[in-house]
């Protein structure tokens, strides 16, 4: 199951959708039941008695025919799964379920072959939870680098938040205007007076010629 563990870690890894995650999820812990079930099938096959030498060679005369539909529909069921898992890649890969129709081998028997079949349904049905809980317990990469991201932005945002406070600040102080000096308002009053005796002066002058010409 090369396909089907290679196309697992890249569904651990790469897909950030949680719904998309949980699809395959719930595809993975359906084909640990498929396992499950083909298990219970293959240990009804041991439970049989022997059949006659003459008939041994094939499989379903091992099985009978009840026991090799269902496990049939139970290796169907599980690899159009796997398919849909591995996007069609494990379509070369042996089957995880064998089916009954089919010839043993000249050194099998139905019972080899049963005691074989459960083991690798079992083995199978791990490999399936295992998946599970890979794709659970995996933080994709785009997740994973986004924290990072949002670290980095919040650094360059820094000294401009930065700035932005030392520019709010400015209208908010104030400087009041300096009180003129006692000083500058003794040199104002000085110059009125000065204006105001000037203005007497001419005044006087011209009495004193009223005066002058009277004599």
């Amino acid at each position: 199951m090369k396909a089907l563990d290679v196309a697992v870690q890249s569904i651990a890894t790469r897909i950030a959708d949680p719904k998309e995650r949980q699809q395959y999820v719930g595809l993975l812990e359906n084909m640990a039941k498929d396992c499950k079930s083909a298990m219970d099938l293959w240990q009804q096959v041991l439970k049989q008695s022997t059949i006659p030498s003459k008939e041994a060679a094939v499989l379903m005369n091992w099985t009978g025919p009840a026991i090799a539909k269902k496990l049939f529909e139970t290796h169907l069921a599980f690899r159009s799964k796997m398919l849909a898992v591995t996007s069609q890649r494990g379509n070369l890969e042996d089957p995880v379920i064998p089916s009954a129709y089919h010839l043993l081998k000249p050194d099998e028997t139905g019972t080899s072959f049963a005691q074989t079949a459960v083991e690798k349904a079992r083995q199978a049905m791990l490999a399936m939870q295992r998946h599970v809980e890979t794709i659970r317990n995996t933080v994709p990469k785009k997740v994973a680098a986004a924290p990072v991201a949002a670290k980095k932005s919040a650094k360059k945002a820094a000294p401009k938040k930065a700035v932005a406070k030392k520019t709010a600040s400015k209208p908010v102080v104030k400087k009041k205007p300096a009180a003129k000096p006692p000083v500058a308002k003794k040199a104002a009053a000085k110059s009125v007076a000065k204006k105001k005796t000037a203005a007497k002066k001419p005044a006087s002058k011209k009495v004193v010629k009223k005066k002058t010409k009277k004599k």
